[in-house]
């Protein structure tokens, strides 16, 4: 598969496809409580409690090759309409030692493609991005703003401020791009008519 380059990184792109077999899917309940304060009318302050749920869909399949092999195949948070006996590609991501992700689904039975990670946060997975080193040049172009021109304080923020917005436009041009290219890929997967399907 068409890999993906940025800044001097490549993300190399693969592709599984499969019959579906023994999906399973649960959900996950997260329960959360945290506490704030209140206060009388007469000025008394107590605790309150603040209880917040989440529930995260689990899903599990196997996806049997045409050579006969099981690949395990495990998502979280994402619903998949898919069931046994679907023929599916999944598509998977990965940079050298930034570790390998599921990137899209594509369910050949339905014609569909599915995101199955989260395409904003794939590119500082695979440190394409890097959120702490924006941060920190915007520090040090601060300070180095406030040494050079203590004066005028207002003009010396404009750098890292200017700095930091087109950082920013950056990074969304480069999560679009990423986007794109993923679902390209899937698009791809779809218009292959797999030999599994009968």
């Amino acid at each position: 598969m068409e890999p993906f380059s940025y800044s001097g990184k490549e993300v190399q792109f693969w592709s599984i496809t499969g019959k579906v077999v023994s999906s399973s899917k649960r959900s996950e309940t997260h329960v959360n409580t945290s506490y704030g304060t209140a206060r009388t009318s007469s000025g008394i302050t107590y605790s309150v409690p603040r209880v917040n749920s989440d529930v995260v869909v689990k899903q599990e399949f196997f996806l049997l090759t045409e050579d006969g092999k099981e690949v395990p195949i495990q998502l979280t948070g994402y619903d998949v309409p898919v069931r046994d006996g679907h023929t599916v590609t999944m598509i998977g991501g990965q940079v050298p030692g930034k570790g390998d992700y599921w990137v899209r689904m594509a369910v050949h039975d339905t014609g569909q493609s599915w995101a199955v990670n989260n395409d904003v946060q794939l590119p500082h997975m695979w440190g394409l991005v890097s959120g702490n080193r924006r941060v920190l040049i915007l520090l040090g172009l601060i300070v180095v703003g406030l040494i050079l021109v203590l004066p005028t304080f207002g003009a010396s923020l404009l750098v890292p401020v200017v700095y930091f917005i087109s950082s920013v436009r950056r990074s969304n041009a480069l999560i679009r791009r990423l986007k794109q290219h993923m679902d390209r890929l899937s698009r791809t997967a779809l218009a292959v008519k797999p030999s599994l399907i009968a």
